[in-house]
């Protein structure tokens, strides 16, 4: 969200985290975007423009829903791949994710373990209103938050997902 959309700082990050997720600092900076690593605290500022990348998703598949959405802002043709279980999550995130960024106007392709997509740029691009529900799925609210704040006109259903595993982000975003 910070890479995209403004500035974000992280406090009370431990560096030394062996959780998967924290993969995503990697590949943020191999895209481009201006991560400053402090020693408690992480600070994203916002891109202008990003590279396109072949992400093997094997050890961090729950990362797939948001760097999807940030590889669709990316100049050019990003894999993400090689995550079977995303069909098995509380969705499954390799159809919802295609059926999101299709409603966006995204040109996608469906694979059998992640997606290709062919990123358009920092833009928004031409598409109708449309409702998503991620009722299920706290990390898909968090993908279709990131659109609908870039300026995609999608109505969130299912809010409350996002309770499960950060019930203080909508809080902490409206403060910043």
């Amino acid at each position: 969200l910070g890479a995209l959309c403004g500035r974000c700082r992280v406090r009370n990050l431990s560096h030394n985290d062996y959780q998967p997720d924290s993969s995503i600092l990697e590949i943020l900076k191999a895209s481009g975007a201006d991560v400053e690593v402090e020693k408690n605290s992480v600070s994203f500022k916002n891109l202008t423009s990003h590279k396109a990348q072949d992400i093997n998703f094997k050890t961090h598949p729950d990362l797939f829903p948001v760097l999807s959405v940030f590889l669709a802002f990316a100049n050019g043709t990003s894999k993400l791949y090689g995550a079977p279980s995303l069909l098995h999550k509380e969705t499954n995130r390799i159809n919802e994710i295609y059926n999101l960024l299709a409603l966006c106007g995204y040109k996608i392709e469906k694979l059998s373990d992640g997606v290709v997509i062919h990123g358009e740029g920092d833009c928004v691009l031409d598409h109708k209103p449309f409702e998503f529900d991620c009722a299920k799925d706290h990390r898909l609210f968090m993908a279709a938050y990131i659109l609908k704040q870039k300026g995609y006109k999608i109505s969130i259903l299912g809010v409350e997902s996002i309770k499960k595993s950060f019930p203080e982000f909508l809080e902490m975003v409206d403060e910043a």
